[in-house]
């Protein structure tokens, strides 16, 4: 809910919640100053009945007498209702008639405070009401110095009360509305204060704020308000943006320097490349001998000028996008193409590759980059194997539309401490691009300790998710810095010179590569701004 309205409702209910108690509150300070007022007057009454009626004084009374005068001292005075009642407070008579009194006795403690001069009001019981009090008045009947009784003279009757509440409500009813029309336009005085001294203000700062955003904070925004309250904030809000300004500068140099040095680097390494391709192409054309691994030496060599190729690409684009191309692979084809690529690796090490899982399986990915995550995780598990052991993949169909793979290998405890390093940055960024990340976990064993690696990708076509990083390259990780948001293009393709986790990728050759085949490579590109503006991060060829 936005502030403004937020301040209207609180303004609403301050002004109900101040009504209902002002309202409560003149009604009772009405009530205690009335019943006070007519307790004052008529604090004598009773004294007065019982002194000019001889019949009050003395045990010997006639009750259908005494009835009988306090019936003609109502008349006279219908405000007035009259009880006599003994010691312990039980009504022995009673001027109201006899069937409509619903209280038999009376506390008596409230007439002894009355008696001996309490503060007023003081407010006795009414019979005619089951839980009600009134004022009243009160005299002590004496015999022989004993107390033979007490006339209680309550001030108020119930047909007089039915006409006191509606006039005292009438009478109170203009200063209960004149406060409630002063509390009114004191919300209202309120609420303008802050909307026109707290909140059009903020919203010019807001409005300039995005106007500057809009050109990348190159220009200032003036943040001029005469609000004294919103001063201090646009001097924090210049300073901030001094300092994005300064930031700003300092990437777009930087990524002028990484460009300018990835154009030089594929260049220097452009010719080199071509002359290993031509020497490796003459020597399988005139030699059978060790064709094997000329082949592969050969493959890995095309892929690594790909890989160029991109870089040259990215590097002279100001405006290089990712193009992700998704696809159906068959589970069976890519283990057996991770098994190939790292046949020679696995025999020097004499380490055994088993793969589990014959069931027929497909899944919708891109290949370029799901091999790239293969090969990360393959050469870590090789990397910290003991000699002679095995390392186990396997695929399973899971709940839902889901293909789960887990790598799992035994870990040489004399060997190199270390993780992913920076290859397991590059595999978490490709699994989120597929809607998956890397579960790792240590399974309890006695022998020896063991390392397994899952993750799960879809068999059914999924659109990409709208926010899709790229593939982090070498500088994501020089600073440790949230990425920048900007409508300006930026270059995020992929580099070929990673360290860590990308050692052995020279050395990989898919089974479509050993037939003869050769692959483009770089589905993960670059493409300039001018192309096709519907391509972004999430576009796949199923869709």
């Amino acid at each position: 809910m936005a502030f403004k309205n937020r301040l209207l409702l609180f303004s609403l209910i301050w002004f109900l919640c101040s009504a209902a108690l002002l309202t409560a509150l003149s009604v009772s300070v009405w009530q205690q100053n009335e019943w006070r007022s007519r307790q004052v007057l008529h604090k004598d009454l009773a004294v007065h009945m019982r002194d000019d009626n001889p019949l009050m004084v003395g045990g010997d009374y006639s009750p259908e007498a005494l009835s009988s005068i306090f019936h003609t001292l109502m008349l006279l005075g219908p405000d007035f209702e009259i009880y006599f009642l003994d010691p312990q407070g039980n009504i022995t008579t009673s001027g109201p008639p006899k069937e409509d009194v619903i209280r038999l006795r009376v506390d008596v403690e409230p007439i002894e405070q009355f008696l001996r001069g309490e503060p007023f009001p003081v407010l006795g019981e009414d019979p005619l009401s089951e839980s009600g009090e009134k004022v009243f008045s009160a005299a002590r009947i004496d015999v022989d110095g004993q107390v033979a009784g007490y006339l209680y003279v309550l001030i108020g009757s119930q047909g007089y009360n039915v006409f006191a509440d509606l006039d005292s409500l009438l009478q109170y009813a203009p200063v209960v509305a004149a406060a409630l029309v002063a509390i009114l336009l004191f919300a209202l005085v309120v609420y303008q204060m802050v909307y026109r001294r707290i909140i059009i203000p903020g919203r010019v700062m807001v409005g300039q704020i995005e106007q500057s955003a809009k050109t990348e904070f190159r220009i200032s925004p003036p943040l001029k308000v005469r609000s004294p309250e919103l001063q201090e904030l646009a001097t924090q809000y210049r300073r901030m943006m001094a300092v994005i300004q300064q930031q700003f500068i300092q990437l777009r140099v930087q990524e002028a320097q990484r460009r300018e040095y990835m154009v030089q680097l594929s260049h220097d390494l452009k010719t080199p490349m071509a002359n290993i391709l031509g020497y490796l192409e003459t020597w399988r054309i005139h030699h059978d001998e060790g064709r094997g691994m000329i082949d592969t030496a050969y493959h890995n060599a095309q892929r690594l000028q790909g890989h160029l190729k991109s870089q040259l690409e990215a590097a002279r684009s100001p405006s290089a996008k990712i193009v992700l191309s998704y696809r159906e692979i068959g589970v069976q084809e890519l283990l057996e193409d991770v098994r190939h690529r790292f046949e020679l690796q696995l025999k020097n090490k004499q380490v055994d590759l088993v793969i589990t899982g014959s069931e027929p399986l497909n899944v919708f990915a891109d290949e370029v980059l799901i091999n790239r995550v293969f090969d990360n995780l393959m050469e870590n598990a090789i990397r910290h194997s003991p000699a002679r052991a095995s390392i186990l993949m396997d695929a399973t169909k899971v709940k839902g539309a889901n293909v789960s793979f887990c790598i799992e290998n035994a870990v040489d405890e004399t060997s190199d401490a270390g993780s992913l390093g920076m290859g397991s940055k590059i595999v978490d960024a490709i699994l989120s691009l597929h809607q998956s990340q890397l579960q790792v976990s240590v399974p309890q064993v006695t022998e020896m300790p063991r390392y397994r690696v899952c993750f799960v990708l879809s068999s059914v076509m999924a659109k990409p998710s709208a926010q899709i990083r790229a593939v982090p390259t070498a500088m994501d990780f020089e600073k440790d810095s949230p990425p920048l948001k900007t409508d300006y293009p930026t270059v995020n393709a992929e580099t070929s010179d990673e360290e860590e986790g990308t050692q052995g990728e020279d050395m990989h050759l898919s089974a479509k590569e050993r037939n003869g085949h050769p692959v483009t490579l770089p589905s993960f590109s670059a493409v300039s701004k001018d192309d096709d503006e519907g391509t972004t991060s999430g576009n796949n060829k199923a869709e």
